[in-house]
């Protein structure tokens, strides 16, 4: 029986790769593959390298890095495979966040089994401490194997698990129609002897063997499946399982690897795993939400727009907020409701152009300004001085509304604004868009201090 792709087989305790035919790989972007694949990883490995032979360990900094350079080019597979528009909080969404997710749990447990695998090479086979140079010679036959031997077959894993992820999913949509699927034979020039059985069978889409058997059945695997209204046939009494690392439907349980059964998960300690689990989930929500597109909810006759941004839906003040943003559509502004941030490590990445260090305004008007808005419902000049102030401490431009109840004077609201504006460290301060007297007006700094007003 010819040989399939296995994946993780014990050869002195470390996984391996072995190719179906030993001719080819099945690469489904090359340019897209060498894009990804070619990652400056030299700087991290000899810190790792570095590290281990002076310590015995690594830094937590460096094990990130690590992992990244793992991460990132499987993240790109992700992408390319899975071409359906994911929108936040749709389950197309969800889809690509357990894939994703999947890649990365699978990508720090293999940055950890690399670390583990070189930091054995310390001591020869004699038990002696290995010169300096003779540790990095062999580190880096290790380093060769996960990444140039190994990643590229499993970026290829990642851009075709999600691309049967997505047929899956198509599948579902047409299934009315079209209630089967139907095997499509391999492209590959020597294909698996056991994946030829499976050519032209037709299951129904409900069919339990749908769980296991769904492309990729193996590395490199190039079978795949179609929907169809022809009838199901009957399934051979000597059908052959997938190779035992691929017996699972991407498109139903969001694996792209089998974890669970991988070398490098079984290289932590138990006790180890769920944090790193739990960290690498952390990566990808964070990931995620930095690059989810803004929502369009509002467009005014002015012209005016509002787009939130789908984590601001859950900002504690989002009702008040959204409200003035509408009021500002109407007053003609492009207004981008921001999303109230808490964690430090999101927070920092989440770039807000003229937002203070770790703060986060309400707002981002006409692609430009960082806006904070402040509701004033005192009828004071140190109220309204206040509400400046603390927005001072978010950002250099304020959405200043004078409730409807409050009856402060125009001019002492003229005197508090300007007042505020004149003292030092509002040097830099752009745009005020106040609402007063059931109008909304907008001025610059400079405008407010040469006395532009109501």
């Amino acid at each position: 029986m010819q040989k399939t792709l296995t994946r993780n087989q014990p050869t002195n305790n470390r996984p391996i790769h072995v190719c179906c035919d030993h001719s080819e790989a099945f690469f489904l972007s090359d340019k897209q593959r060498d894009q990804v694949l070619t990652v400056d990883a030299n700087k991290v490995v000899n810190d790792v390298i570095e590290q281990l032979y002076k310590k015995g360990t690594v830094q937590s900094k460096t094990q990130t890095d690590l992992f990244k350079s793992f991460y990132e080019p499987l993240k790109a597979g992700v992408k390319e495979g899975y071409n359906l528009k994911a929108e936040y909080g749709t389950p197309n969404y969800e889809m690509l966040k357990q894939l994703q997710t999947n890649t990365a749990i699978f990508s720090i447990f293999k940055s950890h089994a690399c670390v583990k695998e070189i930091g054995a090479l310390l001591k020869d086979n004699d038990g002696n401490r290995r010169s300096k140079q003779d540790f990095i010679n062999e580190a880096l036959k290790v380093d060769k194997t996960y990444r140039k031997d190994w990643l590229g077959t499993e970026y290829d894993t990642a851009v075709r698990s999600c691309r049967m992820a997505t047929v899956w999913q198509k599948a579902q949509e047409t299934k009315r129609l079209y209630p089967c699927v139907e095997y499509i034979p391999s492209r590959a020039a020597n294909p698996r002897q056991d994946h030829i059985k499976y050519y032209g069978l037709v299951f129904r889409l409900d069919d339990p063997i749908l769980n296991t058997i769904w492309p990729p059945n193996g590395y490199l695997c190039q079978c795949g499946m179609r929907p169809t209204d022809k009838e199901p046939t009957d399934i051979p009494h000597d059908l052959p399982l997938p190779d035992e690392h691929f017996r699972f439907n991407p498109g139903k349980t969001g694996q792209v690897f089998d974890i669970e059964n991988s070398g490098y998960i079984k290289s932590v300690p138990p006790a180890d795993q769920p944090a790193l689990i739990k960290q690498a989930k952390t990566i990808v929500n964070n990931e995620m939400a930095l690059e989810a597109d803004y929502q369009s909810v509002y467009k005014a006759k002015s012209g005016g727009t509002v787009e939130v941004h789908p984590l601001a839906f859950n900002n504690t003040d989002f009702k008040e907020v959204l409200v003035t943003a509408r009021e500002l559509a109407n007053f003609g502004e492009q207004v981008k409701v921001l999303p109230d941030i808490q964690d430090p490590a999101l927070r920092k990445a989440f770039v807000i152009p003229g937002a203070k260090p770790n703060k986060s305004p309400d707002y981002l008007i006409t692609g430009t300004y960082a806006t904070d808005l402040k509701t004033v419902f005192i009828n004071s000049i140190d109220a309204v001085k206040e509400a400046v102030g603390r927005c001072n401490k978010q950002c250099n431009n304020i959405a200043l509304k004078i409730d409807r109840d409050n009856y402060i004077s125009s001019h002492d609201l003229q005197r508090a604004v300007k007042g505020k504006l004149s003292h030092a460290g509002y040097d830099d301060w752009q745009m005020l868009w106040i609402f007063f007297n059931g109008d909304w007006k907008s001025f610059t700094r400079q405008e407010i201090l040469e006395g532009s007003w109501f």
